[in-house]
């Protein structure tokens, strides 16, 4: 059985210029080492209340992730290379239809297994594009992208940004 996203995003094009975001986020300690040198308080934001939490099962590339996808034991996280976010895809009738599609703009998702930084994701931005013909440039800008099939005829992409501690001072 061919895989639907293997068809869709083995038919991508490298065209576009997309890039992941990648600002550190303080740990526990640096952060204390931080107020207590003096160097400003710690803003400790947990962020959004996320609406879904998703643990990835598999990371892999875009060669391997036919196999992983059809397995449907739930999301894989795609490594598209350097200069793209990463995708996590799940197939629409392995339950990738009753999560993805449902997200809206400033909506949050806390994510963690293979392939992706564990945390609390924030939706930048939700599209669609043609399945089957899709290509790297109808990817959003973020430093996770949701995919999903939601007809017969176009896919879903979901933009992720990680929310990020902020420090102020």
């Amino acid at each position: 059985m061919r895989s639907a996203l293997a068809g869709t995003l083995g038919a991508l094009a490298l065209a576009g210029a997309l890039s992941a975001c990648s600002a550190e986020t303080p740990t526990p300690t640096h952060a204390s080492a931080l107020e207590s040198a003096g160097f400003g308080l710690l803003h400790r934001d947990a962020g959004p209340e996320p609406r879904f939490s998703r643990t990835t099962v598999a990371a892999t590339t875009m060669p391997g992730s036919g196999v992983m996808l059809d397995l449907c034991q739930g999301p894989v996280a795609i490594d598209l290379g350097e200069k793209y976010p990463t995708l996590l895809a799940e197939h629409d009738y392995c339950g990738g239809s009753a999560w993805m599609p449902k997200l809206a703009v400033g909506e949050a998702v806390a994510l963690d297994g293979d392939g992706v930084e564990a945390g609390t994701y924030v939706v930048t931005s939700v599209g669609h594009a043609p399945r089957g013909t899709a290509r790297y440039s109808d990817l959003p800008v973020g430093d996770v992208v949701l995919q999903t099939c939601v007809s017969k005829t176009q896919i879903v992409l979901v933009g992720l940004e990680r929310h990020r501690t902020v420090v102020q001072g």
